[in-house]
């Protein structure tokens, strides 16, 4: 028999075995499964059979004293990672000895190597060896979590439960299902089952943290995210989401602080290429290089990179790289500010320092935000490859996003695409107006709904023609109001000085704050926000009925102008 049983594997599970990347200032840590993981031994029973090891000849202890080493080989390739010769060795030792847990270990080296189909096979076939196996459960589910069969997984993770009631992971796994699949008080008990089971278990704190920020319930999330730092000080994740949900209340000076985490060692920003020291904002930088790094999303590089102009200020010659399809953009920031790639590091520079540190090196608060009005601009070539399409349109000229960015491989971006994301049909209230011209300024896969749409409303699209945020600007440009669901063009279009309308989910980005209809990021900014989750009719009534009032008085300005035009002379 196997000496490492369940109370091994429990204890083994105080860390993911895998983690996603931040995507966004605002993206708030959620944690996926964790797989089960046992020890193994081969011992003198096996298969039901017992055996006494004084009555094994001496070729039976030989074989047995065999078999150990091959497990024992299979163990150490797959703790070095390498992970084919692991496989190898448990297939060897299947063939000799066909033992629940050797498929169990098997079918997880199986899963590390991503042939998910043979991982739930290893999986099955210590089942049939030993139904009540609730760790094999788990595993399965956790399979099925990351094929976002999310149904399927819960099944398996109900079967996990009724077979090991007294292991806090299967509590803590199906909680990550049912948190995925939006049943948050369902989750919550789970989470709560897990921490009765074992208190120290702080991924279930951290995950239940975010569902009561979620909730809107943050004092609760607070003091859960505190809790965690008090028996784990270094929890990046905590500290991490403690941070946006300070920022997200307006505690900028808290929230720019705790959000500093992400630079620790441990952490998952690349700093190692950087040769000279990192700048925090202690030092005099003047007369010298400083080079400051872009990080997470598009819109965030939009965003902040109007802190490079407070760098610029300190007497700094300032390198500030950006993520390629920005580049052109951001390169009208200041004609003295260096625009490089992404991937570009310049010959020469005194200090670096990552773009979201800015706002904490300079101390911002919600008051003292820079540049709220306009920072970038477009460059002519651009804005008159349009001018005779766009002025030939009568009306208003209003640009439409529907969707953010889809990220189907990182579980809180994910999650966050579908809260702010909706179909093009939600916006046919707008399109059936009379008196605009729409245009769509959307990209990726929900632009192909734009032909279905097309078919009974008339929307323009010349986004095929769009190479980068650049050719999106200059279109922009041409344009009275940009409605838009939370994506980067709300802050292309915001940093460019044109009004933007906002579509904001009752999960919100902490970048929009709490209760308001404006932004103190941008002066052109107005935000419609969901009054419940999941429920956009009032939001796309109240655009509706704004978008009407506002055509009504372009069409009323336009008539008192042509009133006063006085008639041509014959």
């Amino acid at each position: 028999m196997y000496s490492a049983g369940r109370d091994a594997m429990r204890s083994a599970l105080s860390v993911p075995t895998a983690t996603e990347p931040r995507q966004g200032h605002g993206a708030r840590r959620f944690l996926a499964g964790v797989d089960a993981r046992i020890g193994v031994t081969v011992g003198a029973a096996s298969n039901g059979r017992i055996w006494n090891e004084a009555m094994l000849d001496t070729a039976s202890r030989k074989e047995l004293k065999e078999l150990n080493a091959i497990l024992a080989k299979a163990a150490a390739f797959d703790k070095k990672g390498m992970l084919e010769q692991a496989a190898r060795s448990y297939r060897f030792f299947l063939s000799r000895r066909p033992e629940p847990a050797a498929y169990f270990n098997y079918g997880r080296v199986l899963k590390k190597l991503g042939s998910y189909d043979e991982a739930i096979q290893s999986y099955e076939r210590a089942i049939a060896l030993k139904p009540d196996y609730a760790e094999a459960y788990a595993n399965i589910a956790n399979i099925h979590m990351e094929q976002k069969l999310f149904e399927r997984a819960l099944e398996y993770h109900h079967l996990a439960v009724r077979h090991g009631p007294t292991l806090a992971v299967v509590y803590y796994n199906r909680g990550v299902v049912l948190q995925e699949l939006g049943r948050h008080d369902e989750a919550l008990a789970d989470y709560d089952r897990t921490l009765t089971l074992q208190p120290d278990y702080y991924l279930a704190y951290l995950n239940k943290s975010v569902i009561l920020y979620e909730l809107k319930q943050k004092t609760k999330a607070a003091a859960n995210y505190r809790q965690i730092l008090r028996t784990n000080p270094e929890s990046i994740d905590a500290l991490w989401n403690l941070g946006i949900l300070k920022l997200s209340e307006g505690d900028f000076a808290e929230g720019w602080k705790l959000s500093e985490a992400r630079l620790r060692p441990q952490a998952e920003i690349n700093n190692q290429r950087f040769q000279e020291p990192y700048w925090d904002g202690r030092e005099s930088i003047a007369g010298k290089t400083l080079l400051i790094v872009w990080e997470q999303g598009f819109g965030d590089t939009i965003q902040f990179c109007r802190y490079a102009l407070l760098a610029k200020n300190t007497g700094a010659r300032i390198v500030l790289s950006v993520q390629n399809p920005l580049r052109r953009l951001i390169s009208t920031l200041d004609d003295e500010i260096e625009v490089i790639g992404e991937d570009e590091i310049p010959e020469h520079y005194d200090y670096y320092c990552f773009l979201m540190s800015l706002p904490h090196i300079f101390k911002t608060s919600v008051e003292t935000i820079p540049y709220p009005a306009k920072y970038l601009r477009t460059e002519p070539a651009g804005i008159s490859r349009w001018s005779a399409k766009i002025a030939a349109l009568p009306g208003l000229k209003i640009g439409l996003v529907w969707a953010g960015g889809e990220r189907a491989n990182i579980t809180c971006a994910r999650r966050n695409d579908a809260n702010r994301s909706l179909p093009l049909t939600r916006y046919i209230p707008f399109l059936e107006l009379k008196g605009a011209a729409f245009f769509s300024l959307q990209k990726g896969p929900p632009a192909a709904q734009v032909q279905a749409v097309q078919a009974t409303h008339e929307i323009h699209d010349w986004t095929d023609s769009f190479t980068d945020f650049a050719d999106t600007g200059a279109l922009i440009e041409h344009l009275d109001l940009v409605i838009t669901v939370d994506t980067s063009v709300a802050h292309l279009a915001a940093a460019l000085g044109k009004p933007v309308w906002v579509l904001v989910p009752w999960v919100s980005c902490w970048r929009w704050l709490e209760r308001r209809s404006d932004s103190p990021w941008y002066a052109s900014v107005r935000l419609f926000r969901q009054a419940e989750r999941g429920n956009w009719d009032p939001v796309i009534d109240a655009v509706a009925q704004a978008l009407r009032a506002r055509i009504e008085t372009s069409q009323s300005i336009t008539a008192k102008q042509t009133l006063l035009i006085p008639p041509s002379m014959s």
